[in-house]
């Protein structure tokens, strides 16, 4: 027995060794340069915190579109590294047609006649980045053949994350909540409003709450798209309730402030403001800028490998 007992710990001591996990932070991409660098600049701060303890022997992060490194490549990559199984962590804000489709059809762990409609295979499209720089398959999703396991987690609207966010942010606005109004700006539409509502209203309630401010409302504007449609006139509904609007965007590398911004004209606020006569104050910080992201990303991953004692990380 004593035997028996001993070849079974050496058994699962030698398992352990050989385990090698990854972790790939997957992310939309955009074409601008700075959103890219901003994750790139994440999966450092990633990369350092998993320093502690090793739970991960890669880091890597990916993009589902519009940018380099991709999907395919990156699992690739990763495989050749050596990782013996890899945990990916969608970085998208709340969950949508792209977490819950569009990233299992890119890693190639799932499939349907509309995602085989915008996904590419790897064979058929080398690395993917060839064609891109032609312009030619700039904006498909490139689907990955991972040959390890591969594991997807939740998306940021798991957990206290976006709570811990947005009450940050708020409080930085924040001056006097008797006089103040919280809007929240996001990502969304109708077409997947049941799983996003609900995490804006939570995230209302979470912020104004932590500053005992009793107006608010929440409104979506994708990347400034609808910002006159549909920022504008939420602020000027709350204007009627309250002397200054506090807004704060739940974006993963855009602010408020960003989606303002493009609003304006060569750079410089348009001289008629649409706001004139309001209050506003716009937070300034996207949620990949978040203190916390960083170890959340690290937590979660961890904890998809069963092992939450190296989520404890400091």
């Amino acid at each position: 027995m004593l035997l028996s007992a001993a070849a079974t710990s050496e058994a699962a001591e030698t398992q352990a060794k050989r385990d090698k996990p990854g972790l790939l932070i997957l992310t939309h991409g955009s074409s601008a340069p700075a959103w890219n660098k901003a994750v790139e600049t994440l999966a450092g701060k990633v990369r350092t915190l998993n320093e502690t303890k090793k739970t991960f022997h890669a880091v890597a992060f990916a993009n589902l579109e519009f940018a380099q490194p991709g999907v395919a490549e990156t699992i690739e990559k990763m495989e050749g590294w050596g990782c013996s199984r890899i945990i990916v962590v969608p970085a998208f804000v709340t969950s949508s047609s792209h977490s819950h489709f569009d990233v299992p059809a890119a890693l190639g762990i799932y499939s349907s006649p509309s995602t085989r409609q915008h996904v590419h295979s790897h064979a058929s499209h080398g690395h993917g980045h060839e064609h891109d720089k032609h312009g030619e398959h700039e904006h498909c999703i490139t689907q990955a053949t991972p040959h390890v396991p591969v594991t997807v987690t939740q998306t940021f609207n798991e957990g206290d994350l976006l709570d811990r966010y947005i009450q940050e942010e708020t409080a930085k606005l924040s001056e006097k909540p008797e006089d103040e109004a919280l809007l929240i700006i996001s990502h969304g539409d109708d077409t997947h409003s049941g799983l996003v509502e609900p995490v804006m209203r939570r995230l209302l309630v979470s912020g104004a709450g932590s500053r005992k401010i009793t107006a608010g409302d929440y409104v979506y504007c994708g990347m400034g798209q609808t910002y006159a449609q549909n920022v504008v006139p939420a602020i000027r509904r709350l204007a009627e309730k309250r002397k200054r609007i506090l807004v704060v965007g739940l974006y993963f590398v855009a602010s408020a402030k960003t989606i303002e911004k493009r609003t304006w004209i060569d750079g410089k606020p348009p001289e008629r403001s649409p706001l004139s006569g309001v209050e506003v104050r716009f937070s300034e910080t996207g949620l990949i800028d978040c203190p916390a992201t960083p170890q959340w990303i690290l937590n979660t991953a961890a904890e998809a490998l069963n092992i939450p004692q190296a989520a404890k990380a400091e």
